[in-house]
């Protein structure tokens, strides 16, 4: 197993590597620049836009701008400079940042997988009755009604008709409340979904139907049985949602006014601010591929039956 995750981290680096510099040249080619005429060339004088190009290397070739941006990144571990907030690294903005979006999303995933879990287990259980349909309702609502309804729906409900909730700012764990379940509707519906169809295919297997010959109480059916197999299907779901700790928030920090990644990251792409693109871009890249290794890892918790050895095919 560890062979098998240092082999993983190594293309983890090459496939990192491959994206900083997918992005670093897709970027740049977009027209224009932050100093162009179009941004915040317009405000400055020709000699300040000449300074400003010299001191953010903007005028030297492609080639030597990637270079100086991997010599930085790889000996510094620093991303740079915004080039649209004068004054603010791109480090310092995740430092401070980052934290905020990983309040929303990670109450956001344990609101999703107690919830949807819980869904699709009770779905599964009781299929073609009322409570199967409702759940049902549930899921086909949490896929088709985006994000942004939702949380327009609920600010309107308990934050104008009821007034019990905030429904903007930031400050204490009340205002997290909406921005969190706006972000996990879709979650819920999606892991429900999945977890009720795993469960259909699990509790027709012969050893659940041998499990209950013995009398085998439901608690333990479901728990010792049929979870333990039902829920592989959710590992691989919940690796790579992991990534949406932090940008699965964009729309919702937007509308209720939550100062985390997502204004920077919209910002950034909007006025072609490279160095803010490339660091959260990397940044996300990260965090996806880590959770493609900790799917595999915990596929082996899950079910001891999988295990990565020197003879797997």
């Amino acid at each position: 197993m560890c062979r098998f995750i240092f082999k993983r981290i190594g293309y983890a680096l090459l496939t990192t590597f491959i994206i900083i510099t997918l992005t670093f040249f897709l970027i740049h080619s977009i027209p224009g620049d932050p100093i162009s005429p179009q941004n915040l060339g317009k405000y400055l004088p020709e000699d300040a836009v000449k300074a400003f190009k010299e001191k953010h290397g903007l005028d030297k070739p492609l080639i030597v701008q990637y270079g100086m941006f991997l010599k930085r990144l790889i000996l510094e571990g620093d991303f740079g400079d915004s080039l649209i907030y004068i004054g603010r690294s791109v480090n310092k903005t995740i430092k401070e940042c980052a934290p905020t979006s990983a309040i929303i999303g990670g109450q956001a995933i344990i609101i999703e997988l107690i919830l949807g879990l819980l869904m699709g287990i009770v779905a599964g259980f009781n299929r073609g009755k009322w409570i199967d349909q409702v759940a049902m309702v549930v899921v086909i609502l949490g896929i088709c009604v985006p994000s942004f309804v939702v949380a327009s729906l609920l600010q309107y409900i308990f934050g104008v008709k009821f007034n019990i909730l905030p429904i903007y700012g930031w400050g204490g764990f009340k205002e997290t409340i909406l921005p969190s379940i706006a972000l996990s509707f879709f979650g819920i519906a999606m892991f429900g979904k999945y977890m009720r169809n795993s469960v259909l295919s699990v509790v027709g297997e012969d050893y659940i139907l041998t499990a209950k010959a013995k009398g085998v109480s439901k608690t333990n059916l479901i728990i010792k049985h049929v979870l333990r197999n039902a829920i592989i299907p959710i590992v691989t779901l919940f690796g790579p949602h992991l990534m949406f700790i932090f940008a699965g928030s964009f729309v919702i920090e937007r509308i209720f006014a939550v100062p985390g990644l997502g204004k920077y990251y919209v910002d950034s792409v909007a006025n072609s601010d490279y160095t803010m693109v490339l660091g959260l871009t990397i940044l996300y890249s990260v965090l996806f591929i880590f959770s493609l290794i900790l799917v595999d890892i915990l596929y082996g918790i899950v079910d001891p039956r999988i295990r990565i050895t020197k003879g797997d095919r």
